[in-house]
């Protein structure tokens, strides 16, 4: 009689499985590299747990598609998921301590109409590195409430995730680039043509737990050497309470940020909102930011809006509002209106700064134009009220900067279509450079700043000398 050996069979409830292969490269699907080993790998309702810790890195081969549960990399583990041409689809994913590379494939992370949960964690027990390579795909889908966060345990600050070599995340839900108090210095960088982050729901740099009073810091955003945003949500630069040092920084020729959302904005508003500082976004090399959101810029210390070498910032639809600092240096700004609030600061460097229909600033608000580059902020409306340059509760202030390079001469400062509450007591010209005299002259369409050089005190002294001569002379001549 011949005995079969027959394998048994999985139970049915949801098991929670260990990597156990310790050779440094393994297929996903062999029973045998997995703890307990049950005569299959982990599949869909399972818990695969990547933590080892006597490898520094380790290479696991899908082969064909993987369905879980959850998948996590624990105890600083490094772990480079093989997925190629194959499908990875799991309700959470989580990178908890250690590295996870997703290289190649479709990754889905489905979460349902589940109560607020987090479904993307990077970052808890220590630090953690989530790097998406070589084209793969990471789809988050929910019809719930869960989130995303990089850093979203205070124990956790300096996490990262790397979307590169045309890869992309796309977010439906809330992505928080830090979170809890402690969770600080985390980083998203997207990187290379093709590489993108799309997110249709709010993008948060620096939030706070509800309820809570402890902020995450000194978050950043990376878009460099042609990756691109899409964001369809709010973006928040700077989020809760008194969140700072956060920053977007999109650089290089072909990188963008492309927004749809209601808001971006830098710093945060409220009670508390001058103590969120130093809060960044920044637009350079050549890149291109188009918004069609209001974008605002807040009052706390360092909220910047910038602008420069070369780069494009487009709102083409609602108001770009100034209570931080709003630099245009050797690039091309152009929006629908502006608003300069009293503490509002605008420094303009050269380049083309173009607003469509009104620009109201408020008394106490200052432009500082640098003539080395300069040309003028162009009010570029052409019917109606369209072309307008406001002042309300003036003065407002002008400063110059680049004076001793430029020289003496006319330049225009603002050009419009329509004035209103301009004079020589609501627009005042701030000190001028020693060496040079400086005057306002407002035309029926424009301010002009005229400047001359005063004379050195020696050329003055001789000046006088020879005119007294010649004053002598003539008086003797009369006798």
């Amino acid at each position: 009689m011949v005995s079969l050996a027959v394998a048994s069979p999985r139970l049915s409830q949801a098991e929670n499985f260990n990597w156990a292969d310790t050779t440094g490269e393994a297929s996903f699907h062999d029973a045998a590299n997995w703890s307990p080993s049950l005569n299959a790998p982990p599949g869909s309702g399972d818990y695969a747990y990547f933590n080892l810790t006597n490898l520094s890195d380790y290479q696991v081969n899908a082969g064909a598609d993987i369905d879980l549960t959850g998948l996590y990399v624990q105890n600083s583990s490094n772990v480079t998921l093989n997925l190629g041409t194959q499908e990875l689809s799991t309700i959470k994913l989580g990178v908890y301590s250690g590295t996870l590379t997703l290289d190649g494939g479709a990754t889905s992370i489905i979460a349902g109409a589940a109560p607020a949960d987090t479904v993307l964690s990077i970052g808890s027990s220590g630090t953690g590195h989530l790097v998406l390579a070589n084209q793969a795909t990471l789809t988050f889908v929910s019809t719930g409430s869960s989130n995303l966060k990089v850093g979203g345990n205070s124990a956790a600050p300096n996490n990262t995730v790397k979307i590169l070599t045309g890869s992309s995340l796309t977010a439906a839900s809330p992505f928080y680039v830090g979170y809890y108090e402690g969770s600080g210095g985390n980083t998203v960088t997207v990187d290379g043509a093709g590489s993108k982050l799309v997110t249709s729901a709010v993008l948060s740099l620096g939030s706070t737990l509800a309820g809570s009073s402890s902020y995450s810091n000194n978050n950043k955003l990376e878009v460099l050497n042609g990756g691109r945003v899409e964001a369809a949500g709010q973006v928040r630069v700077g989020n809760g309470g008194v969140s700072s040092g956060n920053s977007v920084i999109v650089s290089g020729s072909g990188s963008s940020f492309s927004q749809t959302g209601t808001h971006l904005r830098i710093g945060n508003s409220g009670v508390d909102a001058p103590s969120s500082i130093n809060n960044l976004f920044a637009v350079r090399n050549g890149a291109t930011l188009t918004t069609s959101a209001t974008v605002t810029v807040e009052r706390g210390a360092g909220n910047t809006f910038e602008v420069s070498s070369g780069a494009t910032a487009t709102m083409s639809k609602d108001a770009l509002i100034v209570h931080g600092l709003l630099s245009v240096d050797d690039a091309t700004l152009k929006t629908r209106t502006l608003e300069v609030g009293a503490t509002g600061r605008v420094e303009f460097s050269g380049g083309t700064f173009q607003v469509e229909q009104t620009l109201t600033a408020t008394g106490g608000s200052r432009f500082v134009f640098d003539l080395a580059g300069l040309a003028a902020i162009e009010l570029t409306g052409t019917t109606g009220e369209y072309g307008k340059l406001s002042v309300i509760d003036g003065p407002i202030y002008i400063d110059l900067a680049g004076v001793a390079s430029a020289g003496a001469g006319s330049y225009d400062l603002f050009t419009y279509r329509l004035g209103e509450g301009i004079s020589e007591t609501t627009v005042l010209l701030g000190a001028t450079p020693e060496g040079f005299l400086g005057a306002l002259r407002f035309e029926d369409n424009s301010i002009v700043l005229d400047v001359s050089v005063v004379p050195e005190p020696g050329v003055a002294m001789l000046l006088g000398v020879a005119a007294a001569g010649v004053l002598l002379i003539a008086r003797r001549l009369r006798r």
